[in-house]
């Protein structure tokens, strides 16, 4: 694998990295905040009703799909340009190498 394609694989898995990184922070930070927030005071009843937010079920779910999408388009892009590199290697290799004279031409005749 050429150099700047190894930088192209390193430079985006640190940016899913810190993309995961700043994701973690934001939800332990909600966590820490909501259990402070909102911790049980002595005496206190549950509520006899549990409203549901379809809004919010909504949000939670289109999120990390939102995310997952974003995340690979960038991720597939470096895939298909290495493996189109690669295959350009290979058939060069196969056509010059030492063995192409020894072996058959396909489809040539």
């Amino acid at each position: 694998m050429p150099a700047a394609a190894s930088q192209a694989l390193y430079d985006l898995h640190r940016e899913a990295f810190w993309i995961c990184v700043s994701f973690a922070i934001a939800v332990l930070g909600a966590m820490i905040y909501s259990s402070i927030k909102f911790r049980r005071s002595p005496g206190a009843l549950p509520e006899a009703t549990m409203l549901r937010g379809i809004k919010v079920e909504i949000f939670w779910a289109l999120v990390p799909l939102i995310i997952l999408v974003v995340m690979a388009i960038p991720a597939a892009g470096i895939i298909l340009k290495n493996a189109d590199r690669a295959g350009r290697a290979a058939a060069a290799t196969a056509e010059s190498g030492p063995l192409a004279a020894a072996a058959p031409a396909h489809g040539r005749r």
